[in-house]
């Protein structure tokens, strides 16, 4: 089984996924910034359809040595994060959806939380890391905008993060994981 989880930009998706890989499971970084091409726009659909089919490749490949894997996002992200998503979100969710099934059974878990609690963990993070201000993270409208697609959105599992320290969220997630697996056993 593959678990995805998804969730604004600064809700604590790669936190929790770092916790999860420390309690020694298998993990899928995102690596999406690794896979833009500078000839295009980092948000545009080129790069978003590149970061999706490179994922489907990824994921499929390691789960064929790993029973039950865990990544941070899947091709729904591409959905939601396109500059185009007011107008493609729904076709490119069932793109998404659609391409998680060729690769095998995926359940999703979606982290929300406080937007201001959200906004102000990501202007931190961008005193840190600038670069992803290209990637419209520095953009409150955005992260509401963003937020509000992933309140619209199906998942198997909601977690709000909103006052909760990490590790709280974490046995959250552990404990989905779990009903998850027996579910599709």
């Amino acid at each position: 089984m593959i678990v995805v989880v998804e969730g604004p930009h600064g809700v604590g998706k790669t936190t929790v996924i770092n916790a999860l890989r420390d309690k020694g499971h298998k993990i899928v970084e995102e690596h999406y910034m690794d896979l833009c091409i500078d000839d295009f726009d980092p948000q545009g659909i080129v790069c978003e359809m590149r970061w999706m089919a490179s994922w489907c490749f990824h994921v499929k490949s390691l789960h064929k040595r790993s029973k039950l894997l865990i990544t941070d996002r899947s091709p729904l992200s591409a959905a939601v994060y396109t500059k185009h998503a007011a107008s493609t979100f729904s076709a490119l969710s069932n793109v998404a959806r659609a391409a998680m099934e060729e690769v095998g059974k995926v359940k999703i878990i979606k982290l929300t939380g406080d937007t201001e609690q959200i906004y102000t963990r990501i202007v931190k993070r961008l005193e840190n890391e600038p670069e992803r201000a290209k990637f419209n993270e520095n953009n409150k409208e955005h992260l509401l905008n963003v937020s509000k697609m992933y309140d619209e959105m199906h998942a198997d599992v909601t977690i709000c993060t909103t006052d909760l320290a990490v590790e709280a969220v974490v046995q959250k997630v552990l404990s989905a994981i779990e009903v998850l697996v027996h579910e599709v056993e």
